[in-house]
């Protein structure tokens, strides 16, 4: 099981950077892929993306769902993609040091959030594969997939 741990900020929370292409772009090695960070959020059921990186990547909307969030209701975009989630080797593994998960076909919906640190959310939709731990005490978080 990848496994990895990073410093975070406790006024921001555990923030991940994660690759993000058009879904079946992984299989075909075709499309565009971006980088983002994402708040590694809990509250999240679905993992969301902002609307500058669905754009960036080529992402066609596959219809609007009307969701609760913090402020309300809204009817926010939805999108399929492909990920691919970095983890760094441990140090006997011979190779590259880093290696990357694929998680294909992913259902994300559309960011509204402020994107000055983040670019969108992690939800537990991708949380709720694996382990995913904050150890205040040592400032780091721990993330197994």
């Amino acid at each position: 099981m990848p496994s990895m741990s990073f410093q975070y900020d406790p006024a921001v929370g555990p923030v991940m950077h994660i690759l993000f292409t058009q879904a079946g772009a992984l299989s075909s090695q075709e499309g565009r892929t971006s980088g983002a960070d994402l708040l590694i959020d809990t509250g999240a059921s679905i993992t969301c993306i902002s609307p500058e990186l669905a754009k960036r990547i080529g992402l066609r909307s596959l219809g609007k769902e009307s969701v609760v969030v913090a402020s309300g209701t809204a009817s926010l975009n939805t999108y399929l993609v492909d990920m691919l989630i970095p983890f760094t080797k441990p140090a006997r593994t011979q190779g590259p040091e880093a290696q990357t998960l694929p998680v294909q076909n992913i259902q994300v919906m559309e960011y509204l959030g402020d994107t000055s640190r983040y670019q969108g959310l992690l939800g537990r939709d991708i949380i709720d594969r694996g382990i995913f731990m904050i150890a205040g005490w040592d400032g780091k978080y721990y993330f197994s997939l």
